[in-house]
């Protein structure tokens, strides 16, 4: 297998763009992969090498473990987080959830939220959080936190924030921390300084506001 570093067309760029809003953002770089290569759906070993934008493609009851919807559906067009709530409340006397312990799901599998089980502290003793994988546009994807052991407070509208990682080498780069609420991951491909940098072309998140 081969390290994935990027999509030229998201790579080099001199603006920021607008991330897909379903479907593939990001893989899990090679040495995560190796510590969790894949997982089991419906009794089934998938890949587990995908990370996705936050929204849902849509499901019913056909979906494994969701026979408890009956004739409701969950449309496509709503974020994951939201997709749980509403499975909770029409399944109310169930456990199933949307997503697996580590935020995936699906076939073909992939992440949405947390990949809570790939990452880890720095060894190194800065509580920043190790690299999970890389966006479409070549940065790093890393766990949800920052130098300190805390939660980022500075993610720009992309969901990005400029900062030393524990692999970086001491250099401020460009990157992507989990966040526990959507986009999750990546919203859009930065770094953005300011809103009026976002053209009519390039889509900025709704959920970006909560952000500024």
């Amino acid at each position: 297998d081969t390290q994935f570093n990027g999509i030229k067309r998201y790579v080099n760029r001199t603006t920021p763009m607008a991330a897909p809003l379903r479907g593939n953002i990001g893989c899990i770089d090679l040495t995560v992969l190796a510590t969790r290569p894949t997982t089991t759906v419906g009794g089934n070993s998938q890949t587990a090498q995908n990370i996705y934008g936050p929204m849902e493609a849509g499901f019913n009851s056909g979906v494994p473990q969701m026979s408890c919807l009956g004739q409701n559906v969950i449309p496509a067009g709503v974020d994951t987080n939201l997709a749980e709530h509403m499975v909770q409340h029409l399944c109310p006397e169930t456990s199933i959830e949307v997503l697996d312990s580590c935020g995936g799901h699906a076939v073909p599998y992939h992440y949405h939220e947390r990949m809570s089980c790939l990452f880890a502290a720095d060894p190194a003793g800065s509580g920043h959080s190790t690299r999970i994988g890389t966006a479409l546009d070549g940065n790093g994807i890393y766990g949800n936190r920052i130098n300190g052991g805390v939660e980022p407070t500075d993610l720009d509208v992309c969901g990005g924030r400029k900062g030393v990682t524990p692999d970086s080498n001491g250099a401020e780069v460009y990157y992507y921390p989990v966040s526990s609420t959507a986009p999750f991951s990546v919203g859009c491909f930065g770094p953005v300084d300011t809103l009026a940098e976002c053209t009519p072309s390039v889509t900025v998140w709704i959920w970006s506001v909560s952000r500024q």
